[in-house]
């Protein structure tokens, strides 16, 4: 743990080769939890971006004073999957091909500024 809190500090102080190191201290759980996870829309390697993402964003956040890094980071990646989680679930319902109605007069629902081929033909006789 202590070497994590080292590698923390430097991170703020903008060291890349720290960050690499980091990443590479928290490679196994992010793995982990991208393979236990499914979200419509996103593949492994997506879900995975978005855990090194509030990894990092946790790094900048994070008062070293107050909490030891490796729960804090483990708690913001999973709370961060939670809610992607909830946002996409939330918006499945309201877009894409679970939000358009296909019924028999489905036609008749959609609003049209054309003509149809029945008027136009009645208007040229």
């Amino acid at each position: 743990f202590n070497y994590i809190e080292v590698l923390v500090i430097k991170c703020k102080n903008n060291d890349e080769i720290a960050k690499e190191k980091l990443a590479a201290e928290f490679k196994p759980l992010i793995y982990n939890i991208s393979k236990r996870t499914f979200i419509d829309g996103y593949n492994m390697y997506d879900i995975q971006q978005e855990c090194f993402e509030s990894l990092f964003k946790s790094v900048s956040m994070y008062n070293i004073k107050k909490h030891r890094f490796v729960a804090y980071a483990t708690n913001a990646i999973k709370n961060n999957i939670k809610d992607l989680i909830k946002r996409i679930k939330s918006r499945s319902s309201t877009e894409g091909n679970e939000a358009l109605s296909l019924h028999y007069n489905f036609e008749n629902d959609l609003p049209s500024d054309e003509i149809s081929t029945e008027v136009s033909l009645c208007e040229m006789c």
